[in-house]
């Protein structure tokens, strides 16, 4: 085997464990926004109490997680692998930034009072980024890349908010909260666990 070769089949096996690594994350922190809504203030005309901004590290957790997840299915190509799908990963990118800016404004203790308009640009990085999921999931659809669960785990997310507003007059914020963070725990787990999949996959070719 050549220099090359044997260069070749290392970066392949250590791109694949970084992958497995970002899977990981990114299944952990997926049930986080549900975690929120079991046990957190979803009020927020409630004043904000030491324990409700420890709360809010679940939404650090999340974006976090989420941004593992993208950057794994980035690097698999799930989405593609023209100019477009990297636009569509760069636009992905920038929604879930101002999002995670706004999760650790409020651990900080940040608001609408006191955050100014820099609050309130990050606070829109929040629905924006869940809804973009569903043009996330439309690439992963046309790729053809991802198979059975893992090829409809982007529109679960994408579809979270969308269900959250059709339920809430009926059944109330915090019912349709759970609603809400099932599907995105279900949706981002799925994701994370298929980058973990196919980072085995990586592994197992390159000792082959």
């Amino acid at each position: 085997m050549s220099v090359n070769e044997m260069n070749l089949l290392v970066g392949r096996e250590n791109t694949a464990l970084d992958n497995r690594v970002l899977g990981a994350i990114a299944m952990i922190s997926a049930p986080m926004l549900l975690v929120f809504f079991m046990f957190g203030e979803t009020d927020p005309s409630v004043p904000k109490t030491l324990s409700g901004e420890l709360m809010s590290l679940t939404g650090v957790l999340y974006i976090g997680g989420w941004m593992c997840g993208a950057v794994g299915m980035r690097r698999l190509r799930a989405t593609g692998k023209g100019r477009a799908s990297r636009i569509v990963f760069i636009v992905q990118m920038m929604l879930l930034s101002f999002a995670l800016l706004y999760s650790v404004m409020e651990v900080c203790g940040f608001s609408y009072e006191n955050g100014g308009l820099i609050f309130a640009v990050a606070d829109n990085g929040y629905p924006l980024s869940h809804l973009f999921m569903i043009w996330v999931g439309a690439f992963v659809w046309r790729a053809k890349a991802w198979n059975g669960a893992a090829k409809i785990a982007p529109l679960l997310v994408g579809a979270a908010l969308p269900v959250f507003f059709a339920l809430s007059p009926f059944v109330g914020m915090k019912t349709a909260g759970f609603g809400f963070g099932a599907l995105t725990a279900a949706g981002l787990g799925i994701i994370g666990y298929t980058i973990q999949k196919q980072s085995y996959r990586l592994i197992f070719a390159s000792l082959v």
